[in-house]
């Protein structure tokens, strides 16, 4: 894979993130979150299964993959959860901030040295994201917190998934992720909620988008696209995801675009899309 295809698969992968928000919220009408991260990642893994026709026992697959598979438990967990607390520009804002904490924790937590214009670049990407969400003076509550936690989270899945072998093959990688999220919300159904099924074909047809576009392919794109991409690369890529989600509410919703919000996604656009190189003859 070369570096523009790199960058191609993480900004497909922004596209998907941007609309599972509109489907999301369909899907939350009539399913739990845990239902809901059950049914997407049941989705995943079949789908995994029926087209890479393989399935890992390497313990080295287990391992990552165990590891990759928590973080993504907590990532959909904190997400949601702090959604129920938070206004939706406050959880834009601090779970997009994972593009200034990948290489404030790369630094600090795993000693790695960065040129200043990593951080120079993140820091313009936040601001971006500033002007994109926050729309006002709203409070802080319990509901930022646990976006904050998802933001950690999401933070240390790039940074373990940048840091993988090159060798392992990201089919079986990614396959062996959505098992474990299926088998871990299907655990925590079984024990606390219990299985009940009754949704509507709109719902239906939004956890299917959702397990197939916002999930499958997202994440596999993600993982094979940072084999490439360092992990600040990729954080600032996907501070893209603000972008598409205003892009779909205008297109579905009707929302338009405040003055603010277009300079916050120029200034994104602008870091995270490298202009190709000029060739001296």
């Amino acid at each position: 894979m070369t570096k523009k295809n790199a960058q191609l698969g993480l900004i497909l992968s922004a596209l998907f993130w941007g609309v599972s928000g509109v489907l999301t919220q369909i899907a939350l009408k009539e399913v739990s979150t845990m239902f809901l991260i059950l049914f997407r990642f049941t989705i995943s893994t079949g789908l995994a299964l029926l087209v890479f026709r393989s399935f890992p026992l390497d313990k080295k697959y287990i391992k990552h993959g165990l590891i990759l598979s928590t973080l993504l438990m907590v990532i959909y967990l904190s997400s949601n959860e702090g959604l129920k607390y938070t206004s939706a520009s406050n959880a834009g804002f601090i779970i997009g901030a994972n593009v200034i904490l990948v290489p404030l924790i790369n630094r600090f937590v795993f000693k790695k040295s960065l040129d200043k214009t990593i951080y120079f670049k993140s820091m313009v990407c936040l601001l971006g994201l500033a002007l994109i969400t926050l729309k006002g003076a709203n409070p802080l509550n319990k509901g930022d917190f646990y976006c904050f936690i998802d933001a950690i989270a999401y933070s240390l899945y790039i940074i373990y998934n940048s840091q993988l072998d090159p060798k392992l093959e990201p089919k079986k990688l990614i396959t062996i992720q959505y098992t474990f999220v299926s088998l871990f919300s299907l655990t925590y159904i079984g024990m606390f909620e219990g299985i009940t099924l009754s949704l509507s074909t709109t719902a239906l047809m939004s956890i299917l988008l959702l397990g197939g576009l916002c999930t499958f392919l997202a994440f596999y794109f993600q993982l094979q696209s940072q084999r490439i991409l360092s992990a600040e690369k990729s954080s600032q890529i996907l501070s893209l995801i603000p972008i598409f989600t205003i892009m779909f509410d205008l297109i579905f919703m009707g929302v338009i675009m405040s003055p603010a919000a277009i300079i916050g996604a120029c200034m994104v656009i602008s870091i995270t899309i490298e202009r190709p190189k000029k060739i001296l003859i």
